[in-house]
């Protein structure tokens, strides 16, 4: 139960590692000022659908992390090994990549690409008017 408990857990970090760093190196650049407004309504259009598949996938990830984190509760709870059980998820915990600081920063992910959402989806309304 522990190793796949573990294992879970590992897979989603990962991913949203994997996730967060992708979204680092997104760059959105100014439409082209010469542009006609139906590229730039595409343009916008496909920013957000961006912004929202990675918000989804992002959402994803932490679920998954804390219904994992629930489920290693639970177990440890149970179990007659726990300081030994413990100190194996310690690793998990701890360290620059440990299970709370990543799901904080997919957490600030998330207000960062909701933000950028929201100014495009303005942009897009403005363009539309």
């Amino acid at each position: 139960m522990t190793s796949s408990i573990i294992v879970s857990i590992q897979s989603a970090k990962n991913r949203l590692v994997f996730l967060l760093n992708e979204i680092n190196s997104l760059v959105f650049k100014s439409p082209d000022p010469n542009s006609s407004y139906e590229e730039r309504e595409n343009l916008y259009t496909a920013r957000i659908q961006v912004l929202a598949d990675k918000i989804d996938r992002i959402q994803l990830c932490i679920k998954s992390l804390k219904e994992a984190y629930e489920m290693w509760l639970s177990y440890i709870q149970t179990i007659t090994t726990k300081k030994r059980e413990e100190k194996v998820f310690e690793s998990i915990l701890e360290g620059e990549q440990g299970l709370f600081r990543v799901i904080h920063e997919g957490q600030e992910a998330i207000i960062t690409l909701t933000r950028h959402k929201n100014e495009i989806e303005q942009k897009l309304e403005g363009i539309l008017k």
